[in-house]
């Protein structure tokens, strides 16, 4: 059984199951395998074929390289939003001001609070950059189905927030490093600059690539700490990320428009962070 083509309700509801599992990087092939044939009885009525067959499997393949797809649109979301922000901001128009203002925003995960300075209440994983990028959830599970056999718990979206958190990070050390520059092939995108890889004597963006080998680790220790917010945090962070969900199925998922279909990346958290000498 093959998937069928167009914008099916399959795939979104595949990424649907991934947002609240505990695989954000890695997947058991025999419980991704069930997990597909239950998405796929449910939406077709017929289970299909999706055992791993040590990548002879074509449905299992293509779901794969989807899932694959999905974990690095966080990724490059985050660094769009990113450079798009420095590149609107004329505080950032060098590399050393951009630097500083990355190497600001790691400090004490301040990229990760909505007022790192309050205290009281810092409001966690509800910056504008941890929202924006958060989309790319919202984005990918539009159309998706309910499946009461996978979604009996209360969603704590752990998955997808924890890429996010991660991709966020990834982005801020690219920046921190001078790593990100622009894409003369591809107008508007950004690329890794490569580096020399020890091992092998040529020059590679493995080091620096959104990836399991680098980021797994991270991503669950973020996994962690998202899997002790309350509720109520979680439906906030969705009902605020809304705002920035793309409007149209042509748009890319680093096209994140405010309301009044303008381009504007550059929002309050990320003006009112700027580091004190950039005031």
């Amino acid at each position: 059984m093959l998937l069928c083509p167009g914008r099916s309700i399959f795939i979104p509801t595949v990424i649907h199951w991934l947002r609240n599992s505990t695989y954000p990087w890695t997947i058991p092939e025999d419980k991704f395998s069930d997990v597909l044939a239950d998405i796929s009885r449910a939406v077709y009525s017929n289970p299909g074929n999706f055992q791993y067959d040590d990548g002879l499997n074509l449905a299992y393949h293509i779901v794969s390289q989807r899932v694959h797809e999905w974990r690095g649109h966080f990724g490059s979301t985050a660094i769009s939003i990113l450079m798009t922000f420095f590149s609107s901001t004329n505080e950032f128009k060098t590399k050393e001001a951009r630097k500083a203002y990355a190497k600001y925003q790691l400090k004490d995960s301040r990229f990760v609070y909505e007022d790192p300075d309050n205290e009281d209440s810092p409001g966690a994983f509800l910056s504008e950059f941890i929202l924006r990028v958060f989309t790319v959830q919202l984005n990918a599970t539009q159309g998706h189905q309910i499946i009461d056999s996978l979604h009996w718990e209360l969603p704590t979206y752990s998955t997808a927030l924890a890429l996010t958190t991660t991709a966020a990070e990834h982005a801020l050390i690219l920046a921190c490093n001078n790593l990100i520059v622009e894409d003369n092939l591809d107008q508007g995108k950004h690329k890794f600059m490569l580096m020399l890889n020890h091992a092998t004597n040529k020059m590679t963006n493995t080091g620096t690539a959104f990836s399991s080998a680098n980021w797994e680790t991270d991503t669950i220790a973020y996994m962690q700490q998202i899997e002790e917010l309350p509720f109520n945090r979680l439906k906030e962070i969705i009902q605020r990320s809304q705002r920035y969900m793309k409007h149209s199925p042509h748009k890319g998922l680093d096209e994140l428009e405010d309301d009044d279909g303008s381009q504007n990346f550059v929002g309050y958290y990320m003006r009112a962070c700027l580091p004190a000498s950039n005031h």
